[in-house]
């Protein structure tokens, strides 16, 4: 009597199948012959890993293999056990996380712009990860005041478009920092606005301005 596909059973379990980069997952593969006779010659496959394996009537063993991969991204493990007249196969799929990476692209900016002026500051926040960073802080600092924006998960490259006016810079040359917060690390650039041809009316309109986002600061 030969034996059957139905004869014989593997079950494969992994320890963990979320991994990050260069992490080792231990598998467990249980094979069992339930047949009335021995498997002879039977080819175990970790992926290319292979080794040949005999199991008697009855007999239960545990193979144990080693995952890992130095590379982040999806990754489907065949394990494959097969004979002459056995064949079974299992697939396990592995999730290999990175470190979480942003970079700053595509900063666009006037280098000059006059009290009326209406402009905007865009830029590309890009994810160069496989693993979504979280948390995301945007900052844009100018001399003394900064504003904020907050993503609680960046799952894509975005955009970000900041309308501003010449009238919220300061006269002579603002300097501009972009900061990201994200995972515990940091990236940012910086850059210079000048604010030109500023009237004596419009300084005086700049500095009771400034005056009273002191006094907010202070008393609010």
């Amino acid at each position: 009597m030969l034996p059957k596909e139905g004869g014989a059973t593997i079950q494969c379990i992994a320890e963990k199948q979320t991994l990050a980069v260069g992490e080792s997952s231990l598998i467990s593969c249980t094979l069992k012959n339930n047949n009335p006779f021995p498997i002879e010659q039977l080819q175990l496959c970790f992926d290319k890993d292979c080794k040949t394996v005999s199991i008697q009537s009855g007999e239960e063993k545990v193979f144990p293999f080693i995952f890992s991969s130095e590379t982040a991204g999806e990754k489907d493990l065949t394990i494959t056990a097969s004979s002459e007249f056995f064949s079974k196969k299992i697939i396990l799929t592995f999730t290999i996380l990175d470190e979480p990476k942003i970079e700053i692209t595509d900063l666009s900016y006037p280098e000059k712009v006059e009290y009326n002026t209406k402009f905007t500051i865009s830029f590309t926040i890009k994810k160069l990860s496989y693993r979504n960073p979280s948390n995301v802080k945007i900052i844009l600092k100018q001399n003394k005041y900064k504003k904020e924006w907050f993503l609680k998960k960046l799952e894509t490259d975005k955009q970000m478009r900041i309308s501003l006016k010449g009238s919220d810079l300061d006269p002579g040359t603002n300097h501009m920092s972009l900061i990201i917060l994200y995972n515990g690390k940091q990236t940012g650039a910086q850059f210079t606005i000048s604010l030109e041809k500023v009237t004596f009316f419009q300084r005086v309109a700049l500095f009771l301005k400034k005056l009273t986002k002191a006094f907010s600061s202070v008393f609010g």
